[in-house]
């Protein structure tokens, strides 16, 4: 069950006593996560009978206190961390904190960095990769300048976007160099008769954005515009500021927020099973799956770092933003040290069964009936 994955994750928090930081406000409200943790692991393993709706919240509760804890200890940069230490600590001494009311105060704090970081680079529902034609064969002959006219035209669309990360990616797999298959078929064995393909897998390459579109693009409402509208401040509140403005409109689609990716990681990307890991090398990333283990990794031709190239008409300005990979590399490692994908599989499966716009009014469900039972 849900609430017993969580119960004994691996990713529990440690002792406050092992916790350090230069920021008191930080230690201090780990140390109320701690305490909020601990709680939840009583009421869940104490013996009492708990009704299933019961479990379900507070195992979700877990998965949010353990979110806030998580990014006091790896949010993106230092500022991030005594941001939301200094925040939350505020919030905190508004009210009058017990036992009782100690896990519900956690929890909601928790459920905004949910709700305005981490679901930034969640995605949950139909996916992120829109219905489109793949290219036609003159696409695939263009010449040097073209290229170049291609690579450094603004791209104000999905489709035009695609075109771009494609060439710039040579039409293969970031991770496991997969080619695809329609420049496979109308260009390269054209151009090398009676040689096998240079790669070990062929298929249909997809791009995918870093920041997803989804907070910016169709924001048909007044809640859906507040709901952006608080994530770019908080990525702000980061230290990020400059992401509003570079991502704002037909911005979202720059070279530097997207990569290229066979279905299956376009699809790991958005589920945050893959992520990269900056390294002390500029452009180089370690590769992080936690979902699969070296033989697998082996298997699917997927290796331990990838570097990005500034070559031939890739300029440095063109290459995968670090600043982007390490924002959707952060909220990827809280999410996982949290216990955060039995709650997105939750959510996967609630939106299957029940359609197109639901998923809204589903969380807004989730956390009203979290705040009526958690304490249950």
């Amino acid at each position: 069950m849900f609430a017993d994955t969580l119960s004994s994750s691996p990713f529990g928090l440690g002792h406050p006593e092992h916790f350090a930081h230069a920021n008191p406000n930080v230690i201090s409200v780990y140390g109320d996560c701690y305490k909020a943790q601990e709680k939840i692991l009583r009421d869940l393993n104490g013996g009492m009978p708990l009704t299933q709706s019961t479990k379900k919240a507070l195992a979700i509760s877990l998965v949010y206190v353990r979110i806030l804890a998580y990014l006091l200890l790896y949010g993106p940069m230092q500022m991030a961390q005594e941001r939301v230490g200094n925040d939350a600590a505020r919030s905190l001494a508004n009210v009058t904190i017990t036992e009782d009311n100690l896990v519900e105060e956690i929890a909601k704090l928790g459920s905004f960095y949910e709700a305005n970081f981490i679901r930034i680079f969640r995605d949950v529902g139909k996916g992120r990769t829109p219905t489109h034609s793949h290219p036609s064969r003159p696409s695939f002959d263009l010449s040097r300048e073209e290229r170049a006219q291609l690579l450094l035209a603004p791209a104000s669309s999905y489709s035009d976007l695609r075109k771009k990360v494609l060439l710039r990616d040579d039409y293969r797999d970031v991770l496991t160099g997969e080619m695809h298959e329609p420049y496979y078929r109308n260009k390269w064995k054209p151009e090398h008769p009676g040689q096998p393909p240079p790669v070990r897998n062929l298929g249909r390459l997809y791009c995918c954005h870093i920041i997803t579109q989804s907070f910016n693009t169709n924001l048909t409402d007044n809640k859906k515009r507040t709901s952006a509208a608080t994530a770019w401040n908080v990525l702000a509140s980061f230290g990020y500021d400059s992401l509003l403005t570079e991502l704002n409109g037909d911005g979202v689609h720059r070279l530097s927020n997207a990569l290229t990716f066979a279905d299956t990681n376009h699809k790991r990307f958005d589920a945050m099973e893959v992520w990269f890991e900056k390294t002390a090398i500029k452009h180089r990333y370690k590769i992080v799956t936690p979902m699969l283990d070296s033989q697998d990794r082996e298997h699917f031709g997927m290796p331990e770092f990838v570097t990005f190239k500034a070559e031939g008409d890739v300029t440095e300005s063109m290459l995968p933003d670090p600043d982007y990979l390490h924002l959707h590399a952060c909220a990827c490692k809280i999410a996982h040290m949290a216990g955060a994908s039995g709650y997105y599989d939750m959510l996967q499966e609630f939106f299957d069964e029940n359609g197109d716009g639901t998923l809204d009014g589903f969380y807004d469900a989730l956390n009203m009936r979290l705040q009526d039972v958690v304490l249950l």
